[in-house]
Order: structure tokens, then sequence, then C-alpha cells
């Protein structure tokens, strides 16, 4: 085998070669003119960071990244592991064999396991279990890994027939069972899949349980772990409980960023509006940074219109306000500083997942004035003090009235143990944060053109000297008037404040550049620095950690982490393209196009927009126009219309004659109630046709009908369109035989559309929410935590699968931009975090329509057992290749002989892989991360004639054991 070096992407780096997992130091490195290092092209295996575990917070993190980044305290202590070392085909030591189940120890790809094979004839209960000790699991939140492998179709299918559980018990003799779904398919080595589970204080015993559901059952396993995780401390990474405390004072601030001095990843804001029959519509909230402000040199001022405008702080961990004082109080004490144009009311609410601990009132008056109240909130079950560690302090400003923009500010928050006397309290002696590249606070933020350099910037603030902080009570909750301090009298003498390890890391979490400083800090001045640097097309993230000493030997004094993503924000994107997103209650990114897609899929139901029993509101209607016409995206808009027809006739000409802008399509929904529903629904079609050819006849009419398992395809005129459902299924190629059924009940001449593809996509976000899944009385399986790099190319290749059906527009269930409510939302079909800076997703997305949008798919070719091509040939000559693997992250290799090295190799996100030779075959390594093969137009023909004799080779060649 011989590997050749990457090309330089932008002079500076090709992070695809990259990796040192394991490793306690960095590579070599070249030093980057941002004054750090950055690590040149380097032909290293990359296979086993591929296959890692992500864990939420710490992502694919090496040993060098989490010793910077990561206190040890935190780090994963694994409570129980067996890995079958020495299993006989007499005995498993430790495991009670159920049944005639059957054993065997195996040895594939240098790992030792067993073997359980359950035989056709077996009858009852047959399998395994095992009795764990509880002492170390009782109240504790864990991660239990299964690591199998099934290389064949049959295996494939016996697995299915395997029921993986474990029974749980409470000191009352309680028994409970908790199923943990398997997800596999056909994958060549070893893979490992994990489940999240809490456990009360009230388990008496734990038995993990592997079974038959029927006869036929096979799972090969050579691992199974129990690991502390701790996510709820993990989910805190940089605010209060990893931050040392001034050893002066008691108070403790649990608020990071109160004062708006370090940035604006500590908070997250939106607009709750009503749509016109009163259900809740949420909007992006403008704000900025001012510079009249209480503390330091920014408050945080906030456009405010006739709605509510929310800014949320979290998470917060309340348990370690008790935890300074060493008492469990049930008093938080609220503190901040505000001011309004014209007395304004404002509600705060303080809340963890599952309930509300308190809310306040307040009115905001002209002026600077400090105001502050407490919540009292108790704690009865050991779950209830878990979610205390992930709290969210919102702030409601309601606008009620203001029809035009008024002005409010908010400044120096803090919740802290005690009352406090202070103006405001830091919630640590310094404070860290990272300034992003992007000021649009409405819209997606750290969306970097390839051809652009990334600049971003770092912020120090050290808090005043501790005899300013009083632990006195404050005696009243009644607003109070004071004058900001003067900064003429703070001190500008500059000290060090320890060591800064800064990072950043790619969607692998390798890290491409790294710089370790110790920046001398004004007191009272906040230190400022700006670092610009060029960085190749993907998603990167910035990690920034304040040590007092040196990185992973001393203690954390601040933290702070940002996502941003590099692409082709000038691609030109055709008309009437594959590709489109769904715009979430009405929201429209201005950046749509720069992602890729052309189109936006809208839902307008009727009733949202019924004001009273016989008045319709088309205002907010006008607005999607507006907001479309802005974004220059075309529209498909979905429509339900009312019920009896006079009513729906005038609609429907209403909702076309207030709307100007570019129209792709409109989807029209069947009739909710109808006596003669297809009969009605052919009605309006024939009606909503008619208008659309006087007002927009370039426009498509979509017949919007669920089209199921065993549903027919409805007839329909060649001119419509009939739009088809997916299922969200956790393998997306599942859903394949579904479309291929509608493709044949269609034909060829009916036009396929697919407006909502569902997706599952995952945070890269150091703050994980994680909901229960399943709960009993002693223990919780929560919901995965979903990996956003398997995630986003699971939502890629549910996109590319429709071309199984010739689906002419592809919609993604995916928002562009999803204005948050809550840290507890949950929302997996974002592809931004709560901040607007991206996820994987949205890379993954701009990087498929970059390379796909004028593209045509020519074949698509499945290798038994092993993966799937999909060859497109594109307008300019090009050709790519999607390939995959629909299970599995280790790899597949594809010999492609008559290569040369002018051909690309890259990752969904545009990481560019080595060039592997293995003779005169170029290797390609597939697995389920989604992989493109880019061949410039002299290379197309051999790319055609490799992808020949791979189908030809897989077809005709000795059976190799799948």
């Amino acid at each position: 085998m011989r590997i050749r070096g990457l090309k330089r992407t932008m002079g500076l780096l090709a992070v695809a070669g990259v990796m040192f997992a394991g490793c306690e130091a960095p590579p070599a490195a070249v030093p980057s003119l941002a004054g750090g290092l950055m690590y040149p092209d380097a032909p290293a295996e990359i296979r086993d960071l591929r296959q890692s575990n992500w864990i939420p917070v710490v992502g694919r993190m090496s040993a060098y990244a989490r010793k910077r980044h990561v206190p040890p305290d935190f780090s994963p202590s694994e409570l129980f592991v067996d890995e079958f070392e020495d299993v006989s085909e007499q005995q498993i030591i430790g495991w009670r064999v159920i049944g005639s189940a059957m054993v065997s120890p195996v040895h594939i790809d240098g790992a030792k396991g067993l073997e359980l094979t359950v035989p056709e004839a077996a009858g009852g209960r047959c399998g395994l279990e095992k009795n764990l000790d509880t002492t170390p699991l009782a109240g504790r939140e864990v991660r239990l890994d299964l690591r199998f492998t099934c290389r064949s179709e049959r295996r494939a299918e016996a697995l299915g027939k395997i029921v993986f559980a474990i029974r749980v018990r409470d000191r009352d003799g309680r028994e409970f069972e908790i199923p943990l779904p398997l997800t596999a398919d056909v994958t060549p080595g070893w893979e490992t899949q994990s489940w999240w589970l809490r456990f009360e204080p009230e388990l008496s015993s734990l038995t993990i349980c592997i079974y038959a559901e029927r006869p036929g059952a096979m799972l090969t396993v050579d691992r199974i772990a129990i690991t502390e995780t701790n996510l709820a401390a993990l989910g805190t990474l940089g605010p209060a409980e990893l931050i040392r405390r001034q050893a002066s004072t008691s108070v403790v601030n649990a608020v990071r960023g109160g004062d708006f001095e370090v940035g604006s990843d500590s908070f997250y804001g939106c607009r709750l509006g009503r749509w016109p029959n009163g259900d809740e519509r949420v909007a992006p909230l403008r704000w900025a940074f001012d510079g009249g402000s209480v503390s330091g040199d920014k408050s945080l001022l906030i456009y405010l219109q006739d709605e509510i405008a929310r800014v949320a702080f979290g998470p917060l961990d309340l348990n370690n306000l008790a935890m300074a004082t060493g008492e469990a109080g049930n008093w938080y004490h609220l503190s901040f500083w505000s001011q309004s144009e014209r007395p304004v009311n404002l509600t705060v609410t303080l809340r963890t997942r599952g309930r509300i601990l308190g809310r306040l009132n307040f009115e905001i008056s002209p002026g600077w004035r400090r105001y502050a109240g407490r919540f009292f909130a108790t704690a009865q079950s050991f779950e209830q003090i878990r979610e205390l560690s992930f709290a969210e302090l919102s702030f409601d400003f309601l606008g009620e009235g203001a029809y035009e923009s008024e002005l409010c500010r908010l400044d120096a928050v803090c919740l802290t143990n005690v009352p406090i006397e202070a103006a405001y309290v830091r919630p640590s002696p310094i404070e860290l944060g990272l300034i992003g590249p992007s000021a649009d606070v409405a819209d997606l933020i750290n969306l970097i053109d390839e051809d652009a350099a990334v600049t971003f910037g770092i912020r120090i603030v050290k808090d005043h000297d501790p005899k300013d902080v009083v632990d006195r009570p404050v005696t009243t909750s009644q607003p109070e008037s004071t004058e900001k301090d003067d900064p003429s009298q703070q001190a500008v003498s500059t000290f060090p404040v320890g060591q800064l390890a800064l990072d950043i890391l790619d969607a692998w979490d390798r890290v491409v550049w790294t710089r370790t400083s110790s920046p001398q800090v004004p007191a009272g001045v906040p230190y400022d620095e700006n670092i610009s640097l060029s960085l190749p097309r993907g998603f990167y993230r910035i990690w920034a950690t304040l040590w007092d000493g040196e990185p992973g030997l001393s203690s954390i004094l601040s933290q702070s982490s940002l996502g941003m993503a590099v692409i082709a924000q000038n691609a030109p994107v055709p008309l009437n393209n594959v590709f489109g997103l769904t715009a979430d209650q009405s929201n429209i990114s201005l950046r749509t196009t720069q992602l890729g897609a052309g189109w936006v899929y809208v839902e307008i139901p009727a009733g949202r927009l019924r004001a009273t029993a016989n008045e319709y509101d088309f205002a907010i209607w006008q607005e999607i126009g507006a907001l479309s016409r802005m974004a220059q995206v075309q529209l498909v808009a979905g429509l339900a219309l009312p019920l009896t027809r006079p009513v729906w006739e005038w609609y429907a000409r209403q909702m076309l004659v207030n709307y100007d802008a570019p129209l792709l399509a409109v989807a029209l929904a069947p009739p909710a109630i109808s006596t003669q529903p297809e009969a009605e629904f052919s009605e309006q079609l024939v009606w909503v046709r008619g208008l659309l050819e006087d007002r927009f006849p370039d426009a498509l009419l979509i017949r919007y009908q669920s089209v199921g398992d065993g549903v027919t395809v409805p007839e329909s005129s060649v001119k419509d369109v009939v739009a088809v459902t997916s299922y969200e299924r956790v393998i997306p190629e599942q859903n394949e035989s579904l479309l291929e059924s509608l493709r044949s009940e269609a034909g060829e001449k009916m036009m396929l559309a697919n407006l909502a593809v569902p997706v599952r996509l995952g945070s890269s976000s150091p703050r994980p929410a994680q909901s229960v899944e399943l709960a009993v009385p002693v223990a919780q399986r929560l919901a995965d935590a979903a990996d956003p790099l398997r995630s986003a190319s699971r939502m890629v290749r549910s996109v590319l699968i429709q071309s199984v059906a010739a689906v002419r527009f592809v919609g993604c269930d995916a928002a562009a931009l999803s204005p948050p409510r809550s840290l507890y939302d949950d929302n997996h079909r974002r592809l931004h975090e709560l901040d607007y800076s991206p996820r994987p997703a949205l890379v993954a997305f701009e990087r498929m329509s970059s390379l796909l949008n004028d593209a045509t798919l020519r074949r698509w070719i499945d290798l038994p057992g092993t993966g799937r091509l999909l060859y497109y040939e594109k307008d300019d000559g090009r050709a790519v290749v999607a390939a995959w693997r629909p299970f599995g992250m280790a790899p597949e290799r594809l010999p492609l002989a008559d290569l040369g090295e002018a051909v690309q190799v890259m990752d969904f996100l545009g990481g560019i892989e080595p060039v592997v030779y293995e003779g005169d075959r170029r290797i390609v390594e597939i697995n389920e991360i989604v992989r493109y093969i880019v061949a410039p137009a002299e290379q197309r023909a051999a790319l055609r004639q490799a992808l020949d004799e791979l189908q030809t080779a897989a077809t005709v060649g000795p059976d190799s054991g799948r």
C-alpha cells in the first residue's frame, strides 16, 4: 500500500488527514499567521477516530484536546466491563445461560468475544443473564455500551430476534424490565451501540438480559460496559460547577455572562407573537450590545414590538448555589438592572425541564433601576434535585400595544444563593468569551465564505476588587435607583490571569489549530484580541479555556465555545432546483440560498389565519411573501382550505391575490372533514389550478396526500405533482421499498415531490438537554444523544434515496431558521444551535446541494451487502459519486481502477481524504458517513469504467460471506 500526501488546501492545511486520538501531545505543526500552530497535511490513519463513540459535550476529542478543555474530575469512569476474554464452550464466567441457548467463543478482526445462538426448535426464553452490584449504580447517570458485529444479511435477520434489556428492582421488591432497542444492519466490523440511563437511589438489583424473542436468534458480542457519565455536570461545562470561586465571599452568581461583557453565547432569545387564531408564533429577536450599562461597558438592548421579547439564560446549576454555602436552601435571589422608553411589564421565570420553580412580575420604567426578588422552590424527589443542575431563567418583556419598535435594556443579571447589595456579582473572578465573525443576531451566524478569512475575537473580563461585593441581605424587592460606577476610578494595571488554551476543532473534533498563551488582563478593563486565519470548507468549533495554571493540571477559571461553518456562500442556485428546506413557523432565513436551497416549504393552515368566526387576516401571509422576496427564494405554500365551498373559493382567491413573491408551487391538502372527500378534493384541485393559471401560470399544483405503505397513488392529470411521504426511521434506507412502490404506482409521467423528508439532527453544542424516553419507578432510559455527524449523514442519505422514486422536488424537514423558545425545546430539526451558530448538518446540506443541484443522476449501484453508489453527471462535465453503507462506522474498502489523483474523495462536510493506492487501485473507504468522489471532466469516463468493474466484481466474484 502507498499513501500519497494531500495537496494543500488554501495553502495552510487539509484537515481530513489529521488524527491523534489517544495522544497526549499534538503532532508536529507549523506556525500560523495568527500566532498559533496549524497542522499541515498528514497521511495519518483516521479509521479509529471515525469509529469512536461520540459523547455529549466532549464529542470525539483526543486525549490532547480533553486535557486542555475538560477537567480531570469529569472524565468518564467505568463501573462495569466484560470483554468475554475467557469464554469457553462450557461456560461464561459470571453469566447464567437460560433455556437452550448455545454459546461459543469467537475471534474476529483481532477481538475475542462470544456468539449466542438459539436453535430454531427452541422453546421459551433462551439467552444470557448477569446480575450486577448496584452499589456504584444507584443514584447515578450512566451510559451502557454493547459492542457487536453483524457480518451478513442472514445474521442481520437473526439479530432482529434478539432482545437486549435490563431488569431492575426497587427496595420494595417490585421488578421492571427496560428494553434497550437494537439498531443494526450488515456491517464488516465491530460496532458500538449506546443507551443512556439514570438510576434512582432506591435501585436494589439490576440484571443485564440478552434473550431470544423467537427461535433462530443470533448475537455476536465482544464487550458490554457501563460508564458513569454525569451528563448534568458536563452539560454546564464552563458555568458555575467548573469555576473556581473567590475565597473572600460566599456569594455565587449562577448566571454566566449576566453583564453581557463576554459575548452572546451565554443567552438566547426569541419573539413570541400570535397567529390570528391565537396560536403561538415564534420569530427571531432583534437585539444589540449597547454602550449604556451598569456593569462594564455593555448592556443588552432589546427591540420590543407588539409581542413578547424573551431573553433566556441557561443551563444554570442551582445545586451549586447550595454547595457554595454548604446549605441546601430553598430560596434563589434574583437581581438585575433594566430600563425602557415607557413602562413595560416583565415576567421572569425560573424553571427546570419538569416544572416551573417560580415567576416574578415587574414593571420596567424609564431610567436605570435595580429590580430584585426571590424564588422559593423545594425538591421533593431525587429527580427534582437532579433537574436543578440544568435550570433556565427567562425574561419576557411584554410589548403589548407597542406598534413601533421600542427600546428596553437589561444588564447585571444575578441569581444568587443569598441576597446581594452590590450592583453586580460576577459568576467567577474572571470571565472568558468568544466573539464570532457574524454580527446578524436575527439569522444564521458565523457562516464564512471559503474565500474569506476566519476572524473571531477573544474577550476576558476581570472582576472588581472583592471588597466591592458586600455579602449583606437586600431588605426589599422594590426597584431602587442608583448611579453607575465611575469607570475613571477603576484600576488600569495589568497582570497575568493564568494560561489560555485555545483550539479550533473540525467536525471530527480533531485539533487543526492550537495555541497556549498567558494573557495580561487590565483590572476593570476588558482584554480583547482578534484572530484571523484561513480554513478550508467544513464545520469547526472554537474552544477557549482559561486555567489558573497549566492546562489540564490546574483549575478552570472560565470557558467558552463557538461553532462556525466555512461554506461556498456565492455558489449559484439553479432555478427550480431539487433541494429545499422547511420554513419553521414562517421563519425564512435570508441565507437560504447560501445553503444551496432555492425554495422553502411553508404550511399555511386556514385555521391559523382565522381571526374571528367570519374573518381571516392575511397580514402574516403577506409578511411571508416579503421575506421570500428578501431571501430570493421561491415558495411552496402548503394550503388547507376552509370547510364550505363558498368560503374556500373566496379564501383561495384571497391567498393568491395577497401574495406577491416568487411561487414555485401550491401544495393542497385534502379536506379535513367531508362527506365526499374525493369529490370535494377534486373540485378544490380544479379551482386552485384555475387560479394559478391566471395569477401564477408557471407555478405547479401539488396534490398533497399522505401516501404510505399499501396506499395507492391517486389518479391525477400529468400537470399535477403528487407529494409522497417518508417515515422517520433510524436507518433511512428502510424507506426505499416504499419509494419504489410509489414510483411504480405513479408511473413515469407523473411527477413526485417529497416536501418534508424527516430528520433528527444532533447538536455539537456543549449544552445537551436530554429527555426521558422510558421510565419506571427506579430507572429511566434517556433519549439517545444524537451524534451530530451520524445524524447529519443520515439526513443527507434520507434526501438522496428519494432518487429511487425519481422525486423531482425534495424538501428536507430541516429548518434553516428556527428560533428557540427554551433550552428544553429538543428541536432536532434545526440546522443551527440556540445562538444560531451552525450545526454540522448545515454544512452537510450545503456541501450536498452545491455538488448536486445542477447534477443528473445517471446510475444507482448497489453492492451486495457492502454499500451503495449514486453516480451523477454535472453540467460542467464533472462527475460526482455519493457513496455510503447504510449502517455502521467500521470502514469497507472499495478498490477503483485507474483513477488518478485529480479525482478527489471528500467526506460529506467537504473534508478531503488521503489518496490511497493498492497497486493500480484507488482505495475508497465507505461507512454510514456519506462520501463524495468528484472527478474532473477529463476523468469522468475513467470513473464510469471503474464503477462498471466494481459492480461486475461484486456480482460475479467469490462469496464474501455476507
